[in-house]
């Protein structure tokens, strides 16, 4: 009973460390960083993710390790993962939650955990990173943008994005395995 009690006042503690912490974000983001975060976002949407792959297949070589594949089937199982744990967690937007708080772009649904922009970024930097360390390097740049935007534009809570990173880290892997190269 003592050790219910203890970990319910450590999740309250983080839920409100999370929303304190995002509070705090949305009152110095400015129309720049708003603007930046669009496009960053933008990239990190689901169409944008087979536009991404599509070019990754392109300039694979013959020889070239099966970086597009593994990102597919990667980003794949991440929008697949994260939208089942959306609609089972049923954690709020910050714009339903928050009183006063207003997010700079619309909601795409109404959940917010976990992020499924950046459970796909990480899910395929991760796969890309495995296989070709450099261009992994460049996934992981654009991963980390994509995840900032989303705090950015308040579409979630820092801990949704943590969350969605570490699942995009998961399923990157599990899409390694799965194609025997991890």
């Amino acid at each position: 009973m003592a050790y219910a009690a203890a970990a319910r006042r450590g999740v309250d503690w983080l839920v409100g460390q999370d929303s304190a912490t995002l509070e705090r974000i949305g009152r110095w983001r400015g129309p720049r960083a708003a603007a930046m975060a669009r496009m960053l976002t933008r990239a990190g949407d689901t169409g944008s993710w087979f536009v991404h792959c599509g070019v990754l297949l392109s300039v694979g070589g013959g020889n070239s390790p099966p970086v597009a594949p593994a990102a597919v089937l990667a980003v794949l199982l991440a929008t697949g993962v994260s939208q089942g744990l959306k609609r089972s967690l049923r954690r709020p937007r910050p714009t339903e939650a928050l009183a006063g708080f207003a997010a700079t772009e619309p909601d795409p649904d109404a959940f917010s955990m976990p992020s499924g922009h950046t459970a796909a970024a990480c899910s395929v930097a991760t796969a890309t990173f495995s296989l070709a360390p450099a261009l992994g390097a460049a996934e992981w740049a654009l991963a980390a943008g994509i995840a900032a935007s989303r705090i950015v534009l308040g579409a979630h809570y820092p801990l949704d994005v943590l969350v969605g990173a570490a699942l995009g880290v998961a399923c990157g892997r599990i899409a390694l395995t799965v194609l025997g190269l991890g």
